[in-house]
């Protein structure tokens, strides 16, 4: 393998043919079949500082949460180019509505499903939701300024600082730190139950 920094990496993803590595502030990816990594972003060419999770969806475009930016960017495998896609940059807080003036604290992670992204907003402890086609952004789960560990329905759970999440298209698991649990959201009724822990 060649390309890659010698400081540990921090993340690893993979996604439609490409593995791609977060380490030292800047992301490398690869095709699964090559060797050789390319440095796409972070100390190389100025765009990034770290960060939290990536999604991919194969058109060659990468969607990748800034650390404690409260926000996600957009970046171009073509021209290594970084741009601002949902939230506000370094601004944290709660906001719902269109994607550039929403607010999370800390974006934890994301899964996808059709034309939405589900994003675990961690220290609001909510789950969000992007409406792809419309850039919206709204919350699924969880109540702005009440943590807990509580099932229910859409507003009525309760998280304690959420943070990865995964998905069979059925149902989304998460990841409820402080409170020691997995918790499991239906995508068709927003229902939250606790499976473990």
């Amino acid at each position: 393998q060649t390309g890659l920094p010698t400081a540990k990496p921090l993340q690893m993803f993979a996604g439609k043919g490409r593995l791609f590595v977060h380490s030292n502030g800047s992301i490398y990816y690869k095709d699964v079949n090559s060797c050789s990594y390319t440095a796409m972003s972070g100390s190389t060419t100025g765009f990034l500082t770290g960060g939290h999770f990536f999604y991919y969806p194969g058109d060659r475009t990468i969607y990748h949460s800034q650390s404690f930016g409260h926000n996600m960017r957009k970046l171009s495998l073509g021209t290594r180019y970084a741009a601002n896609y949902v939230g506000r940059s370094l601004v944290s807080g709660y906001n719902d509505g269109a994607a550039l003036s929403s607010k999370f604290y800390v974006l934890a992670s994301s899964y996808s499903y059709g034309n939405s992204l589900y994003m675990s907003d961690q220290f609001n402890s909510l789950i969000r939701k992007l409406d792809i086609p419309t850039n919206t952004v709204s919350t699924v789960a969880g109540t702005y300024g009440f943590a807990g560990s509580v099932d229910g329905i859409g507003a009525a759970a309760r998280f304690s600082a959420v943070s990865g999440m995964v998905g069979d298209g059925t149902h989304i698991y998460i990841i409820d730190n402080l409170n020691y649990t997995l918790r499991r959201y239906t995508i068709a009724t927003a229902n939250v139950l606790t499976v473990a822990g």
